[in-house]
This record gives structure tokens, C-alpha cells and sequence, in this order.
């Protein structure tokens, strides 16, 4: 490789990560288990029925009207999702 002859190069460190998809597709692509916990119609009624705060952005018609979903939104599904998985998921 070509970075061997670099003393204080550490090609690990100049990578960075595409937060995008990496992070929030990737997170949301491994969460079907949250199927199991709650329908899309269940899903959507807790969303929308969650108080308006600032600085999260409100789904007032829940997550299933969306069209497109770009990376803004997932970001902003992210921040809530778990809120609304709160008391559903069982202990052991």
C-alpha cells in the first residue's frame, strides 16, 4: 500500500463515515423487530399524537403518509422513535 512509507499516516483515521447511510438507514434497516412490537398503524397514531418540541421535527399525519424519505427525515425519525417504543417492549 501506498501509505507504508508514511510514517505518521494512519489510513483508518482519514476515513470518515457516511453518517447518512451507514448510521440512519442502517439503523432503520435492522429494526424490524420493532414490527413485532407495534403496527404501522399503531406506529403512526403515537407519532402523531406526540407534543410538539423544539427542535424535533413533528409528524402530525405519523411516518407511513411520508413519499420520499431523504436523510433529514430519518435523522428526525431517529430522534423519536424509541419515545414511542417506550412500555411495549416486554421484560423477561
Amino acid at each position: 500500500p501506498f501509505w507504508l512509507n508514511f510514517p505518521h499516516c494512519d489510513i483508518h483515521l482519514s476515513i470518515s463515515p457516511d453518517i447518512l447511510h451507514q448510521l440512519y438507514q442502517g439503523v432503520f434497516k435492522h429494526m424490524d423487530w420493532c414490527k413485532d412490537l407495534m403496527d404501522l398503524k399503531e406506529l403512526d397514531q403515537c407519532i402523531s399524537s406526540l407534543p410538539a418540541c423544539y427542535g424535533v421535527h413533528h409528524f402530525k399525519n405519523g411516518i407511513s403518509a411520508l413519499g420520499q424519505i431523504g436523510g433529514k427525515e430519518r435523522k428526525d425519525m431517529a430522534h423519536i422513535l424509541i419515545g414511542c417504543l417506550i412500555g411495549k417492549i416486554r421484560g423477561k
